[in-house]
């Protein structure tokens, strides 16, 4: 239970030390409708401009994923607050309410003095666990987007039985966790210089 604890304190305090302060960032027009972010403060002293909860896909369960459905009103995104089903350890626990098989989610750092035509380097990060756990939550984008000058987006997919069971019928193809990872790149590549 004192790992529990010892995890929600760290967690807790790399979010104060990560954000020092916030501001809107400005609004970007994806192929799929409006997204608004924040500007974060770094304790470096350097800022980036942060898309956080950006919907990149949906899937059915045991389906491949599709693009998202279009959205006309402003997307609001300031963090994610979903994370793919699996198997938590112990010193993820307090992670259990996040749970959502809604998970395709993705979160995009921008260095702060980025403009449409600095032509960055775009670096996609996917989370390890052996496909059986992990996240995006606790993945600080930043600090390698302000520090190393690149545009950094870091992806969810769908783990486990729910992203890689199969058979060998048409009906459970499996690796729906891996073309998660496709459909990442797909937004990616059609969004990225927005």
């Amino acid at each position: 239970m004192a790992n529990v604890y010892l995890t929600v304190l760290l967690s807790a305090a790399t979010l104060l030390i990560s954000r020092s302060y916030s501001t809107i960032a400005p609004t970007v027009i994806t192929t799929y409708g409006p997204v608004s972010g924040s500007i974060t403060k770094l304790p470096t002293n350097k800022s980036v401009k942060a898309y956080s909860g950006i919907p990149f896909a949906k899937a059915e369960r045991f389906e491949y994923p599709v693009p998202p459905d279009k959205w006309s009103s402003t997307l609001h995104a300031n963090n994610t607050n979903k994370i793919c089903p699996q198997l938590l350890n112990a010193l993820s626990l307090h992670k259990r309410d996040l749970m959502n098989e809604d998970c395709l989610q993705l979160s995009v750092y921008i260095p702060e003095n980025a403009t449409s035509n600095s032509a960055l380097a775009v670096m996609l990060w996917i989370h390890g666990g052996a496909y059986t756990l992990g996240d995006t939550i606790d993945f600080q984008g930043g600090f390698l987007a302000s520090e190393g000058n690149v545009i950094v987006v870091a992806a969810a997919y769908r783990l486990g039985v729910l992203g890689f069971l199969s058979s060998d019928s048409d009906d459970l193809r499996g690796n729906y966790g891996m073309m998660d990872q496709i459909e990442a790149m797909k937004w990616v590549n059609k969004n990225i210089e927005r």
